[in-house]
């Protein structure tokens, strides 16, 4: 273990330079609009105006109505929580959350105070394929036509919702498919990271959920990201290159530095084999558009908030040629 200073500053380092490749790209429109028309150029902003609206400054929770915006990209984000764990919910709900166009949190509970949505299921990580199931049946069955994107995420995933409603802008909804950071044992075509959070279309959640009532997919494992991972190869659903036109990942599985800091991850850690692609370390190992990242403590919502947000550097200007790949696989 490193010592606690070291982890510390080294935690500080990481931070700053993920707020250093994202600033310019995630962003509050109402406060940063006018800086950032000047750093991405005529085209980059009209390209972003035509993605992004502003967000209310709560999203919609359980007990409220979704707005109806068909001119913006709707992504619905469902958490998935405990009711020992509702106080991670809250920097969520509190952060990034509130970017989502509606935001709900699933437990095996219900509980007012969030509030967040009871499944009746048990707790624990055998559980939480049932949970899973439960959570995106609920989805299906009420908030199918709110949204054309449905995202899970859990409670110490950090989403940069700007860039993950660009990632998908490139897509159609209507379409199956499946976008995330993609793993590649035990399933051909490979699944999705669970702790990076995930993405299904529309019309995925649609076979889904139809697989689900007709046997094609049913609880036969315990490990929630590979048997969605499963479910989703047997139906059809397509997987999503998620990295950009430089071949970085966007959807990141750990903390942040343990993916900018060389050296940190032991050459035996699971994170190598499992990667889909040819995993990378160091700043060259994530996307300046990234997504998501996962193992973010409490605190840590917020640090990533100010960095992403809020920090700024006079004078620098980022690549405006970075972009995500297209449905085929290529740069735009």
């Amino acid at each position: 273990m490193l010592p606690r200073l070291a982890a510390t500053r080294l935690k500080f380092a990481a931070g700053f330079v993920l707020g250093c490749l994202l600033c310019s790209f995630t962003f509050q429109q109402t406060r940063l609009g006018g800086e950032l028309r000047g750093w991405l150029g005529p085209s980059r902003w009209q390209q972003h105006q035509s993605i992004h609206r502003r967000r209310p400054s709560n999203a919609t929770s359980e007990l409220q109505a979704p707005q109806d915006d068909s001119s913006a990209l709707r992504v619905l984000c469902w958490v998935m929580t405990s009711p020992q764990s509702l106080q991670k919910a809250r920097q969520v709900q509190s952060t990034w959350g509130r970017r989502c166009t509606v935001l709900l949190f699933m437990s095996s509970r219900a509980d007012p105070s969030l509030p967040a949505v009871g499944l009746n299921t048990s707790e624990g990580r055998g559980e939480l394929y049932r949970k899973t199931m439960a959570a995106f049946t609920l989805v299906h069955d009420r908030y199918l036509h709110a949204a054309d994107w449905f995202l899970k995420a859990d409670d110490d995933t950090y989403v940069v919702m700007e860039n993950l409603r660009l990632l998908l802008s490139k897509h159609d909804s209507s379409q199956p498919l499946y976008l995330g950071r993609r793993f590649s044992p035990y399933v051909r075509q490979g699944y999705m990271s669970g702790g990076a959070g995930y993405v299904l279309s529309r019309q995925a959640l649609r076979r889904y959920v139809a697989g689900l009532k007709d046997g094609t997919c049913t609880h036969t494992s315990s490990v929630e990201d590979l048997a969605i991972g499963r479910c989703m190869e047997s139906l059809g659903v397509r997987v999503v290159d998620t990295r950009d036109v430089q071949r970085r990942e966007s959807f990141h599985p750990l903390y942040p530095e343990l993916h900018l800091i060389p050296g940190i991850l032991a050459p035996s850690h699971w994170y190598w084999k499992y990667s889909f692609y040819k995993a990378r370390n160091g700043p060259d190992c994530c996307s300046d558009l990234s997504v998501s990242f996962h193992y973010i403590t409490p605190e840590d919502m917020h640090i990533l908030e100010y960095y992403v947000y809020h920090l700024r550097v006079p004078g620098h200007h980022q690549d405006d040629t970075v972009d995500f790949l297209t449905p085929t696989g290529q740069p735009p």
